[in-house]
């Protein structure tokens, strides 16, 4: 399949997550879903998240110890499907894809071979 938004064999963290959390500086998150293209892969890897409302997010790759390896997306994003293409320019392993905002802390674990 070559729909970069399938979860196929994919490690998939989504779905609704009704949080119901919101704050003054934005509206209440209703839910979401966190993709990538392949995994494991050994290029390129387009990660995709959908969201429900706006909100102003962060999307970022750590390596096992915590150490950010990347910034994928960070700012203010609207509602609908967002796609990042990660180019991966690290040693094979395991990381992890985390994305944050103020309504909803998210991970997944992404292996590069």
């Amino acid at each position: 399949d070559d729909d970069p938004t399938s979860c196929g064999d994919n490690y998939y963290l989504g779905g609704v997550i009704g949080t119901g959390i919101g704050d003054a500086e934005g509206p209440a998150i209703t839910g979401f879903s966190l993709t990538c293209s392949d995994n494991p892969f050994a290029g390129p890897a387009v990660i995709s998240f959908e969201l429900q409302a706006g909100t102003t997010a962060e999307l970022e790759v750590l390596d096992l110890a915590g150490r950010r390896v990347a910034t994928l997306a960070e700012g203010e994003m609207g509602a609908g499907l967002h796609e990042v293409s990660w180019a991966a320019d690290v040693p094979a392993g395991v990381y992890l894809v985390r994305f944050r905002s103020s309504g909803i802390s998210a991970s997944m674990r992404v292996v590069k071979f």
